[in-house]
């Protein structure tokens, strides 16, 4: 067995012991690029071969197990959806506790604010405000740390799996 580029394997495809049947593995780089690969082989074939190309190169791939993975990564897309969902519905409500109790903590101020002549839509704006502040804050905090342990998982996951996993 020999794996060369495919340009390589051209000069030498059907040389050698003429008893024994010619063998060229071509491996993709990724899953999505499967098929853009074996287009690529049957292409070759057909300039190598002429239009009688199907009679003298056999190309096969192994199509349920390609199915088999695209399927597993769609499912743990989904999931992977869905915990994310769950916590943004945790987060959300977790600020909207913290926003509440902050309005019952502070109703002396709110009534030295209007004491003071503030309008009821003041106070909204204060409150609204101070939300967007905290949700910005946290979001920002949020989204540097997730994008630290993406890129770390998947550090772990090339060391232990041994495979091109993409971030």
């Amino acid at each position: 067995r020999a794996i060369m580029p495919v340009a390589a394997a051209s000069d030498n495809a059907g040389q050698g012991r003429p008893d024994a049947t010619a063998h060229l593995l071509a491996t993709a780089k990724s899953v999505e690029g499967v098929a853009t690969t074996r287009a690529i082989i049957e292409q070759w074939a057909a300039r190598r071969y002429g239009a009688a190309w199907k009679d003298r190169v056999n190309v096969v791939s192994d199509e349920s197990r390609l199915a088999q993975v695209q399927r597993a990564l769609l499912l743990f897309k989904v999931f992977m959806g869905a915990l994310m969902s769950i916590s943004l519905v945790v987060g959300g409500i977790g600020i909207m506790n913290v926003l509440l109790s902050s309005v019952i903590e502070r109703t002396r101020e709110i009534g030295i604010r209007k004491a003071a002549g503030a309008a009821q839509r003041h106070i909204l704006w204060q409150f609204l405000a101070e939300s967007v502040a905290i949700t910005g804050v946290g979001s920002l905090v949020g989204l540097v740390i997730g994008v630290a342990a993406a890129f770390l998982v998947t550090a772990i996951m090339r060391q232990v799996a041994h495979a091109p996993i993409q971030a």
